[in-house]
């Protein structure tokens, strides 16, 4: 009996194992490639990334685990069908219920251990993770935002800005779409960041790349300066929060 049980626990725990790390390993890239722009816009250390990459390690794996574990019951019962070790055990005197058994207090014991491992190790990490996104980002106000876009009311400009922060009224990967009188595309400007200036009630764009379209050769003109202003570009930060 004890032989019986420790194969079926030793095969599917080995099994959940690998697929936990490789679902791990899978959910910390995507958590890496969806903040990659926001790490790159501010000009963030390798070693700070890869510190806000493995804080995320522990959420990733309470997330995998429970796919993984049902992949490796589902294999190992799968295996012994192909390899008709299911008939042996039959034969033998093995009911079903008899291997099913193992498979549900190694689910129990997996349950409790998740348990442990959220109060004592994914909390306080996650903890840690938002404590230093907040020193990086400031996106933790109530009004902060993401991905937002706005038309002017008079329809002269399209403005896209990956973030709001309220803190410091400012916006980040801007960019603003001028449209002509006949509602065609005339300028595109892309700036890094883009700050309200309360005294003149306008945006200032830093780090701006701008591309305008000669309509009598349809060429493409491009410049670059280190700060811009748009005069028609005065919507004022309300527009942008978080409501």
């Amino acid at each position: 009996m004890k032989l019986i049980d420790r194969h079926i626990i030793s095969s599917i725990t080995m099994v959940a194992f690998a697929t936990l790390l490789l679902c791990t390993l899978m959910l910390l890239s995507v958590d890496l490639f969806a903040n990659l722009d926001s790490y790159l816009t501010r000009s963030i250390s390798y070693p700070v990334i890869a510190k806000l990459t493995l804080l995320y390690a522990p959420e990733a794996v309470l997330f995998a685990l429970g796919p993984s574990l049902l992949f490796s019951a589902s294999f190992f019962l799968s295996q012994m069908q192909a390899n008709n070790e299911m008939i042996c055990l039959l034969g033998s005197g093995h009911s079903y219920r008899r291997i099913v058994v193992p498979i549900l207090a190694l689910g129990l014991v997996f349950s409790g251990m998740q348990f442990f491992f959220s109060e004592y190790v994914h909390i306080p990490l996650s903890k840690e993770r938002e404590a230093l996104e907040d020193s990086l980002f400031g996106l933790r106000s109530t009004y902060d935002n993401r991905n937002i876009t706005l038309r002017d009311p008079e329809g002269s400009y399209v403005v896209h800005a990956l973030q709001y922060s309220e803190k410091e009224k400012r916006l980040a990967q801007v960019m603003l779409v001028l449209i002509d009188e006949n509602g065609s595309l005339k300028t595109r400007i892309d700036a890094v960041w883009a700050y309200w200036e309360e005294e003149q009630g306008i945006w200032r764009l830093e780090q701006v790349r701008e591309q305008e379209i000669d309509t009598a050769t349809m060429v493409v003109n491009q410049t670059e300066n280190p700060t811009m202003y748009v005069p028609s570009f005065t919507l004022q930060p309300s527009y942008f929060r978080n409501l």
